[in-house]
């Protein structure tokens, strides 16, 4: 054995070159590898925290009104402001508790989204019922009702926040960066958490007030939310339902299911127990992200792995083919070790070894390549543009994380390509000594 091994390092050192080209071919397919997975790693994490921003991490599902469903009253006129319920009409007292009842349910939690606008002079006329699609987000809140923001700007979100279900909800993907988080003895507090970007804009800070329809908040904290956040402000669920008169209602419900549970099983018993409603899937939710994000998202998604694939097996061919052509050309050189007593199985695994050596060689190199690409993809990618439904354009920076679990597969996808190159070249060899 120590003479196979050092009759194989003579080898490899002799035949440099060829170990190199061995190297570098398989390197090359290796290093695609991994920036392509990396780069699609870091889209589907990006859109996933997106996602999250939004419905809150651990949300598998939201329940929310029917489509065209009407918001019932009028926008309410407080403090020089106009309040509104927004997206899908409120969803009635008890839905929480009848959406926690169904079976594959872990947790359940409500939240109701407002709209608050600054309004100039008095109201010419409030509208008694608007539809859901007048009250998005998407189609504006400034116009509404006969009223518009100062200089058309002014306008912020708020989430009213279920805090005997703090697990679930928008808030908890948000980051507290100054101050104290809600607690459950303040589910009917005049207390408030703020964005940071909108306490910036608007001079807020902890121990400051915020007055919204002429109620004072108390800022208790602040807090930073992953790219897509859509709420400004975070006010305990009772306090919102107070601020839009609609007391015991709500506009969405997170849920979260049972472990082992498939969503749409819960998602078919949630529309059966309780009708009236949309239920949307994290996936739903997913799709729900319109801006470039989500279409790289889609394009990694279609694509899958297969180029890091391709890339490897494109890599494993040539180390093949620079195998095979190396010992056609060592034909003489490989005859006369069986002339010496050589055993056409020691032959063969003195070639194989060679290419393993180089394929080993490659994975190393392949990897340190890959993750300098991935680390340049990260450093002077384009930004994506990612928005949820209702909530904010935002600007996601392309990541391309690279972790050891991938360095090491990278390696032992290479020494794989080396043995595949090796079981070619060694087919080769015993054909040429006997």
């Amino acid at each position: 054995m120590a003479v196979f091994f050092t009759c194989l390092l003579g080898e490899v050192r002799r035949r440099g070159w060829g170990v190199v080209s061995l190297a570098v071919g398989i390197a090359c397919g290796v290093a695609v590898a991994v920036v392509v997975t990396a780069v699609g790693t870091g889209v589907e994490r990006a859109r996933d925290g997106v996602v999250a921003s939004s419905y809150g991490r651990g949300t598998d599902l939201t329940v929310s009104g029917a489509p065209g469903r009407t918001v019932t009253g009028a926008a309410r006129f407080a403090g020089g402001q106009r309040i509104t319920v927004a997206g899908r009409g409120p969803l009635g007292a008890g839905v929480v508790a009848a959406v926690a009842g169904r079976s594959g349910v872990a947790a359940a939690a409500g939240g109701l989204t407002l709209r608050v606008t600054p309004v100039d002079g008095a109201p010419h006329r409030a509208t008694a019922s608007a539809t859901a699609g007048e009250l998005d987000g998407r189609h504006g809140y400034g116009g509404y009702g006969g009223y518009r923001g100062r200089n058309g700007t002014g306008d912020y979100r708020v989430d009213g926040v279920d805090l005997t279900a703090p697990a679930l909800g928008p808030l908890t993907a948000a980051t507290v960066t100054d101050g104290t988080g809600f607690t459950r003895a303040q589910a009917d507090a005049a207390v408030a958490v703020v964005d940071t970007g909108y306490a910036r804009r608007a001079g807020l800070r902890v121990g400051r007030t915020l007055t919204i329809g002429g109620t004072d908040f108390r800022v208790i904290a602040t807090v930073t939310a992953a790219p897509g956040a859509a709420a400004d402000v975070y006010l305990p669920l009772r306090q919102a339902q107070r601020l839009a008169g609609a007391q015991d209602r709500v506009t969405t419900v997170y849920v979260r299911t049972t472990p082992g549970t498939r969503a749409e099983t819960v998602r078919t018993a949630i529309r059966r127990g309780v009708p009236g409603t949309t239920v949307t899937t994290a996936a739903g939710l997913a799709r729900n992200v319109s801006g470039s994000l989500p279409v790289a998202a889609g394009v990694a998604e279609a694509l899958g792995r297969w180029p890091a694939i391709v890339a490897v097996a494109a890599g494993t061919v040539l180390g093949a083919s620079l195998t095979r052509a190396s010992v056609g050309r060592r034909e003489a050189e490989l005859a006369e070790l069986g002339v010496l007593g050589w055993p056409r199985w020691r032959i063969a695994a003195q070639v194989a070894g060679e290419a393993v050596t180089g394929g080993a060689l490659g994975g190393v190199l392949g990897a340190a390549l890959g993750y300098g690409a991935a680390r340049l993809v990260q450093a002077v990618g384009p930004a994506l543009t990612a928005r949820p439904a209702g909530g904010h354009t935002s600007r996601v920076a392309l990541c391309a994380p690279v972790g050891v679990p991938l360095l090491l597969a990278a390696v032992a996808l290479a020494v794989g390509g080396g043995l595949v190159a090796g079981a070619v070249g060694a087919g080769r060899a015993v054909r040429c000594t006997g």
